[in-house]
């Protein structure tokens, strides 16, 4: 299922189907999308596991087949994919024997909180690598979904501004009105970006004395910080 939908565009903006149609308005969307994981998403490649703390211990002894990447608890794992789901396609993972021979992992599930589970477990001496997206909101929070929605929007008004711009108007929207809906829209993208990237995104801690961690509910995540 997907996050965000043609109707989902239209609820914002005066644009039916007369204007642009679904099929097109998909295609923004996954662009869009791509872009929103892109501006506030970073990509950590080939980050070799390894021991973070006693409770993520990340051990390598050929009966573990859950490992942490280093970004758990502190930020989200991301969308690699861009299909907009948290899926197995979302993290990739490569063995390394002594000779250095590289064979890719299959991974069975992943999680928001960067644990990754393999459909096997890891044989000892092995060096284990992830690559994988991690964000400061899981994908599913409302400033991602907006965030796509006003970047589509700017996106279909730019398209038909670029299209029809030696024409009066188009179905009744004028050039002035499309620029200014793509300026609009563009400008409301921006401002969530900055709200994405001022978010502190700790989900957890870890109390080492009692060798636990508490995971803070999505619901009680704080406010954006503001300058």
């Amino acid at each position: 299922m997907t996050i965000v939908s043609p109707h989902d565009v239209r609820l914002v903006s005066d644009l039916d189907e007369d204007d642009i149609s679904d099929n097109k308005l998909i295609e923004l969307i996954q662009y869009g999308w791509e872009q929103v994981i892109t501006d506030i998403g970073k990509r950590e490649v080939e980050e070799e596991v390894n021991y973070i703390d006693s409770y993520r211990k990340n051990i390598i002894d050929g009966t573990t087949t859950s490992f942490y990447v280093q970004n758990s608890f502190t930020r989200f794992l991301g969308d690699m994919d861009f299909n907009q789901t948290l899926d197995t396609g979302d993290a990739q993972l490569y063995l390394y024997d002594v000779d250095l021979n590289r064979t890719e992992a299959t991974v069975s599930s992943v999680d928001e909180t960067g644990l990754i589970t393999l459909d096997a477990a890891v044989e000892a001496g092995t060096k284990l690598t992830i690559t994988y997206v991690h964000l400061p909101v899981p994908i599913s929070h409302n400033l991602m979904k907006r965030a796509c929605i006003y970047l589509t929007a700017a996106m279909a008004y730019g398209k038909l501004e670029a299209r029809d711009y030696k024409s009066v108007g188009f179905r009744g929207l004028s050039i002035t009105r499309m620029a200014q809906g793509f300026n609009s829209f563009y400008q409301k993208y921006q401002t969530i970006i900055q709200e994405l990237l001022g978010y502190d995104s700790i989900i957890g801690r870890f109390d080492d004395d009692q060798d636990t961690a508490w995971i803070q509910p999505i619901q009680n995540y704080k406010e954006p910080r503001r300058s």
